[in-house]
């Protein structure tokens, strides 16, 4: 193929099925004919085009933990239909169908339900028309492995799989505060969410057996124990999030991370030469990302203060008017490194092995005339951190004097603990003025650069420009692990392996 097109025809087309996500649409094509076997091919296709992607989350979480306020939530946001086993368990029972009345006999006496009655009622609710429709948000299934099995089994197959990680004893302090009304099946907590000021109400109020402190250590354990087997059966798009102090008045906090994840999808096949952009405000990371990754996967790692090095190194004219700036390149006259960097990506090895573009561009202007040169990125992910934290990490900074090393002295590492830092030195560009004059000239930048390369708000849209939370002090140690930033990596890697993803929170 590629002896029979233009390199630059080629890689246009490259850039614009991985910008509409061809690979993965056509993959989810095949999929889904292939699991439903209509009997009617091309008019399957057209009806799968033409319908909107319902919501398929399964949330998971230890019992007792709360999640419910999470569930209710995500299932208003996305008008999905929520499916939980234990409503759907009790609706049974109350209505003495036939799998409740089987059920009743092990709740009554204190057992747990078998798996093949939990699995067939809920497999049944999946199944019917409204869940296809609207998309669905599952709670407190599949338990076991058996449950996981037995779903993925039938082709339902969760797009996002929300895992929460919260403490015993969090759980158990949360549980003794619960309080149950029998007449209105509502179920209160004393501290978070307490009943009305109704003497009738709170006279009625119930502790629940299955709230007791015995109870709940009990629930965990068979928790603690089958986890592990169901989460492996779930492995496509399933994120952790620990919470130590509980999901209960924290959910703004747990909102944000559960919506930024929804954002994502399943990890692609999709094969492409990256073409990455690491953006971000002074001290937000970039340097970090940028060489973890190039690193990792083998793409080349440049940058404003590496192409200006390498033109010093090379004796050229462009080293010899730009080497003042090597540790500022902010500051170099407009214009000059958009040639550099245009001209670095366009040599043989950016293009055969992919790029990490890191610290560029500054502005709109840059990513035009970058744009305008060429130079088409396919990933521009900005390193979100505020700049009370991007202030800390800059000002805080010490540099090794005869390495160059960096190190936060407000996270320090292990292996420097008792190092004396006292002759470590700070650099100009990270006095405190100057850090707030460099943040103040990148205020715009994020939506400036949003603007040119696009970010994706709807399934429909397209854009190359995303968001990833990058909190954390602590720089490399000298084993070049990121004792505080390894979250903002593990999230950059996750999102390159992935479609772009959807800024859920831009629609809600």
């Amino acid at each position: 193929m590629a002896d029979l097109v233009d390199p630059d025809r080629l890689e246009a087309f490259a850039a614009y099925a991985d910008k509409h996500s061809l690979f993965d649409l056509f993959h989810g094509m095949v999929a889904a004919i292939t699991m439903n076997k209509p009997p009617e091919p091309f008019q399957f296709l057209i009806d799968y085009l033409a319908k909107p992607k319902a919501a398929a989350i399964l949330v998971v979480g230890p019992p007792a933990s709360g999640q419910h306020v999470v569930t209710d939530v995500l299932v208003r946001t996305f008008d999905a239909v929520h499916v939980d086993s234990g409503l759907l368990l009790r609706s049974a029972m109350e209505k003495q169908t036939s799998v409740g009345l089987q059920a009743k006999a092990y709740v009554e006496r204190g057992h747990l339900v078998p798996d093949a009655l939990v699995t067939s009622l809920v497999l049944s609710r999946l199944g019917e028309a409204d869940v296809a429709e609207r998309g669905y948000v599952l709670e407190g299934f599949p338990r076991t492995r058996d449950q996981a099995m037995a779903m993925l089994r039938k082709g339902i197959i969760p797009e996002h799989v929300v895992v929460f990680e919260i403490p015993d004893d969090a759980i158990i302090s949360r549980s003794a505060g619960i309080r149950y009304d029998p007449v209105t099946g509502r179920t209160y907590h004393l501290k978070t969410d307490p009943p009305p000021r109704n003497p009738i109400i709170e006279g009625r109020l119930t502790k629940r057996l299955t709230d007791t402190e015995p109870a709940v250590r009990s629930r965990l354990e068979i928790h603690h124990r089958n986890i592990p087997s169901v989460l492996a059966c779930l492995k496509s798009n399933m994120r952790k999030f620990t919470y130590p102090k509980g999901i209960t008045t924290h959910e703004n906090t747990v909102f944000h991370d559960i919506f930024e994840f929804l954002g994502t999808r399943n990890v692609t096949h999709a094969p492409r030469c990256q073409r990455i952009m690491i953006t971000g405000l002074p001290g937000s990371g970039k340097t970090m990302v940028g060489e973890a990754i190039a690193q990792k996967y083998g793409y080349v790692h440049v940058s404003p203060k590496k192409v200006i090095l390498e033109e010093i190194s090379a004796g050229s004219h462009w080293g010899t008017h730009l080497g003042a700036f090597a540790n500022n390149p902010e500051a170099a006259p407009e214009g000059y490194l958009t040639e550099l960097i245009a001209t670095r990506l366009k040599k043989k090895d950016c293009i055969d092995r992919g790029w990490v573009l890191e610290g560029y561009p500054f502005t709109k202007s840059d990513a035009e005339s970058l744009r305008d040169k060429g130079i088409v990125p396919n990933r521009v992910i900005w390193l979100d951190a505020d700049t009370d934290l991007c202030t800390k990490r800059l000002t805080h900074r010490r540099y090794d004097p005869v390495s160059g090393r960096p190190v936060n002295l407000l996270a320090i590492p292990k292996d420097l603990a008792k190092t004396d830092l006292s002759g470590w030195v700070a650099r100009a560009e990270d006095d405190e003025t100057v850090v707030q004059e460099r943040l103040a000239r990148h205020a715009t930048a994020r939506a400036e650069l949003e603007k040119v390369f696009g970010c994706r708000k709807t399934d429909a849209s397209t854009g190359v420009f995303y968001a990833v939370k990058a909190d954390g002090l602590g720089e490399r140690d000298a084993k070049k692990e990121q004792p505080s930033l390894d979250r903002t990596l593990e999230l950059v890697e996750g999102s390159l392996m992935r479609p772009i993803p959807i800024d859920i929170r831009a629609q809600y």
